[in-house]
């Protein structure tokens, strides 16, 4: 769709009336702890979708939860959100994995310190340390180039599933690739306008996403064409120092009470013309159609809370059979996979200050995935999610045996199951040759560089997605990005350490070149001698060698010299049919899923949301408390006090002097919050988010800024693939932290100015 740019506030265009909350500002009790029965993925649990805060709706759907709120009494006009011709949600973006959010009229960006993490770390060195010592720019020329970090506005979207799904051959790898031909044709005619960047995204829950052409079927899944424009020079312009923004570290992540300013501003810039634009010095700063007025009055307890965010995935909609495999499988080869990352990476580090900031983005994410996976293999345990699966799946039979027009209901069940132990024979195979050209960089290059030779002499529409003429320039800019993020010790360790891991894999699953590489011997010195002749034997560690190669033909690899190259080109007909199984079982779990989705809509007697799948969606809940175990009572704030409480001077609770300076001389100035008597650092919501929420806005029912989403907690770990009430929280930063960071231990006054937050700074005294 046209983009449009008005002048006009989020706050003017959306003018929210008040949430009605169960409990207005006033501390909320916990909801009631669910049975193992009632909290299962095929149960929705009692007490409504927006009244427990459930559901991560679209921006096409939105009429859809506004009509829930008003037939609770509680009218919200969601549907301003989005419009026709777009909304003030256009104001939010993706960031690669992340959320952000336009707060100014001049392309000025906030999110979280974690999300910008690769920007910082890339912009320091151990002269200039910019992870550890903060940053922030006075003048706008002082901004930092962001190294290739790109951003992606939403413009418009619309359904294509009639043309996506229309006359599909019979063949399942066939229709795999018709599917993929379609969306690609789609995708290109949407990138012929400069500088857009266009997607087909796969909903699973079978309800057309706008308006259909007559005769298109309904319980089918939706293809869904988005459109976005994408800028590509996006800079660093104030992070706290890895004390504020990361404070608590790995002890503190996935737990409440927190103490974290996990907050960074970037800001996008175009050409003078006002087109996207690579980083140039001549470059201007965007100016968006939308931005959020920050809420420098803060947040209470019951208040409610709108996340607007770009969510990854969630699996609410699993069988039985797909949480078993999750619980006893998929998490512990994930734990014990990150596991040996983390290891090799951290021996790495402790070489050198550099090595250490080389590896420390990498790290920051597989700490991430690992803690993740602890809490993952308890909480689907703890939470009974198994059990109470089965349970709702007899009832549905039950429900299905009654009637036999829904007879057909139960093909999704059983065709789930079976596609299941098919894909069992060769998983875990799979899953390590997938991680193996993930966890090495220099791998990792190598294999696109041979792939994309292999790709290339097709025609563009019948390549492999993220292989296509669209695809160079992000592949050619993450090449060089890499040059501020690898550690070719690191990366040799951890190779060798996922070599050894290949070679225990099962009899009938191993990986074929690297059982011939090795041979018989399999001893740990034949693993590192095979390992250190591939590093010796390549120059991809090298930006501009791995640039040059990426173009040459694949007669022209087959007879490089280069290792790495020549291990690519072994593994690349083992990862193809790798790539070929997961296609097809992906389509037949898809295909099987929606009209799955949609009769337990009608079992259910309520609307399903669709699972997340990386697009633009709205989240409504409240600040509200919660009860984590017995006897123990969890308060939805945190403040500066705790930071006190908290301090060892140690890693990862050691602050920065200026802060416990201002902290411990109670320098609050104005971000007080009388209620707490000092300023607020975190705070809980129940609203529902995972992954790729992280940055996300969360604002009031004025449509101001009052935080940004960066976690979640332990007991809600399990919250992809179920919602529940009692312990479902999300971790959010309160902006007036941000603020009293730039206000009184930092001179952030032009950025408190541009965010409408200054020109209030009091004398330098204490606050009462």
């Amino acid at each position: 769709m046209p983009r449009t740019r008005r002048p006009a506030k989020l706050a003017a265009a959306l003018a929210l009336p008040l949430l009605l909350s169960a409990c207005p500002r006033t501390p909320c009790p916990a909801a009631p702890a669910t049975t193992p029965e009632a909290a299962g993925g095929l149960v929705q649990v009692a007490g409504g979708l927006v009244g427990s805060g459930e559901g991560m709706w679209p921006v096409g759907r939105l009429d859809v939860i506004e009509a829930t709120l008003a037939a609770e009494g509680r009218p919200l006009p969601l549907a301003r959100l989005w419009a026709e011709d777009g909304g003030p949600a256009q104001a939010v973006v993706d960031l690669e994995g992340c959320t952000a959010s336009f707060v100014s009229p001049e392309g000025l960006l906030a999110t979280n310190h974690h999300c910008a993490f690769d920007i910082i770390s890339r912009n320091s060195t151990p002269e200039r340390n910019l992870v550890d010592d903060g940053f922030v720019a006075q003048r706008r020329e002082d901004e930092l180039d962001g190294h290739g970090t790109t951003i992606k506005v939403l413009l418009g979207f619309r359904d294509v599933t009639a043309e996506v799904s229309a006359d599909l051959p019979e063949d399942p790898l066939e229709r795999v690739r018709a599917v993929e031909q379609r969306e690609a044709a789609l995708v290109a005619a949407c990138e012929e306008a400069a500088g857009r960047r266009c997607r087909v995204a796969r909903f699973n829950d079978g309800v057309p996403y706008g308006p259909l052409p007559e005769g298109t079927p309904a319980g089918v899944r939706r293809f869904v064409l988005f459109e976005t424009l994408e800028l590509t020079d996006v800079r660093l312009v104030a992070n706290p120092p890895l004390g504020v923004g990361e404070y608590g570290g790995e002890v503190d992540n996935w737990h409440w009470p927190r103490h974290t300013g996990d907050w960074s501003f970037l800001r996008a810039y175009v050409a003078p013309d006002g087109n996207p634009a690579p980083f140039a010095p001549e470059n201007v700063p965007y100016r968006p159609a939308h931005w959020l007025p920050v809420a420098v009055d803060g947040v209470a307890p019951g208040d409610p809370v709108l996340v607007l965010g770009y969510p990854w995935a969630t699996e609410r909609y699993q069988t039985a059979a797909e949480v078993q495999e999750a619980q006893e499988w998929l998490f512990p080869l994930r734990l014990e996979l990150f596991g040996l990352w983390i290891a090799e990476l951290e021996a790495a580090s402790a070489r050198s200050e550099e090595a250490r900031l080389l590896n420390a983005p990498t790290l920051k994410g597989i700490h991430n995935a690992h803690s993740h996976a602890i809490g993952m293999i308890a909480a689907l345990r703890r939470s009974g999610l198994l059990e109470a699966r089965l349970a709702e799946e007899a009832r549905f039979r039950g429900w299905a045996a009654e009637d036999p027009a829904r007879a057909g209901r139960l093909a999704g069940l059983d065709g789930i199951a079976a596609v299941l132990e098919e894909r069992r024979a060769l998983r875990d195979h799979d899953y390590l040759l997938r991680y193996l050209v993930r966890a090495s960089q220099v791998l990792g290059f190598a294999h696109t560089i041979v792939k994309w030779a292999e790709e290339r002499p097709k025609p563009d529409l019948e390549r492999e997605p993220g292989f296509q003429d669209r695809d160079e320039e992000v592949i050619r800019r993450e090449m060089e990005a890499a040059e501020k993020s690898l550690d070719l010790e690191g990366d040799r360790r951890v190779l060798a350490a996922f070599v050894r891991r290949a070679l225990a894999l099962p009899e009938g699953q191993r990986i074929a070149p690297l059982e011939a590489a090795l041979g018989e011997d399999r001893s740990d010195a034949a693993v590192e001698a095979f390992v250190a002749r591939l590093y010796a034997g390549t120059t991809l560690g090298e930006t501009q060698a791995r640039l040059g190669m990426l173009g040459r033909s694949l007669e022209e690899l087959q007879g490089s010299s280069d290792e790495m190259i020549r291990l690519a080109l072994a593994l690349l007909p083992e990862l193809d049919a790798r790539l070929e199984r997961a296609k097809r079982f992906d389509l037949a779990l898809a295909e099987l899923r929606a009209p799955l989705v949609a009769a337990l809509g009608e079992f259910r007697g309520r609307p399903q949301y669709p699972d997340a799948n990386g697009t633009l969606r709205l989240t409504v809940g409240s600040v509200r408390a919660y009860l984590p175990g017995d006897g123990t009572a969890y308060l939805p704030f945190t403040t500066v006090a705790g930071l006190l409480q908290k301090e060892t001077g140690v890693e990862p609770f050691a602050s920065p002097p200026a802060v416990l300076s201002a902290v411990r001389r109670g320098d609050f100035g104005r971000w007080v919050d009388p209620r707490l008597g000092t300023v607020p650092v975190n705070f809980l919501s129940d609203v529902d988010t995972t992954g790729g929420n992280s940055g996300s806005p969360a604002l009031n029912e004025r449509g101001e800024l009052i935080g940004l989403l960066f976690d979640g907690v332990w007991e809600d770990l399990s919250g992809d693939y179920l919602y529940n009430p009692a312990t479902s929280r999300s971790i959010l930063l309160d902006i007036r932290y941000a603020l009293w960071y730039l206000d009184r231990v930092v001179d952030g006054d032009a950025l408190l100015e541009e965010l409408g937050a200054g020109g209030h700074r009091p004398p330098e005294t204490p606050s009462p």
